[in-house]
């Protein structure tokens, strides 16, 4: 249903549940009714997303499908994916999946890491072939255009000392109080 609601660009009713955890069983909870624009289903993480648009806001938000309890299309035309996202003709979501870390929306922005070259493999096969990669002795300086997010901080802090965050300071600086979260809980 929310494939040919995308096709036809027709909005759509989405009950999206929390999940929450009923003495030692994992169960869905609390649900919410959403009005959503729809315009993409992605895999990622081994799960499927809807990327879509809730009118109350001009950005993205990403409700993974195992949580949408029901789907009704509305006859009304979806807002145009070009009010709420960087795309114009075409929603790509190949670019857009390459953007979104752990699919955690944030602002898109430059980033700058130092990478060992233990790294290269990884890199491309998150950021491309034709990722911008300059050569730097014993690793690389990687330029990409990402969205700045928890889920960004935390691919990076995944890689321990290999990456070194060199620009945007917002990004040095989340990453630096994600660790101390971190280390607090070990003292």
């Amino acid at each position: 249903m929310l494939d040919g609601a995308i096709k036809k660009c027709k909005k759509v009713n989405v009950v999206y549940a929390k999940r929450v955890i009923d003495k030692c069983t994992l169960k869905l909870g609390e649900s919410k009714l959403f009005t959503v624009n729809p315009y993409a289903l992605i895999w990622s993480s081994d799960h499927y997303y809807l990327i879509c648009n809730n009118d109350k806001y001009d950005n993205l938000m990403h409700l993974r499908l195992d949580r949408i309890m029901d789907v009704t299309e509305l006859d009304e035309k979806a807002r145009h994916f070009s009010e709420v996202s960087d795309y114009t003709d075409k929603f790509d979501t190949a670019d857009y999946s390459n953007k979104v870390f752990n699919m955690f929306s944030g602002d898109t922005t430059e980033i700058e890491l130092r990478c060992s070259n233990t790294m290269i493999e990884d890199i491309i096969e998150r950021f491309g072939e034709n990722a911008s990669m300059i050569s730097d002795g014993d690793g690389f300086i990687l330029k990409s255009e990402v969205e700045l997010s928890d889920g960004l901080v935390s691919w990076i802090l995944q890689y321990g000392a290999d990456i070194k965050v060199l620009s945007p300071t917002e990004l040095k600086t989340a990453v630096k109080t994600k660790l101390t979260e971190i280390l607090s809980l070990y003292e």
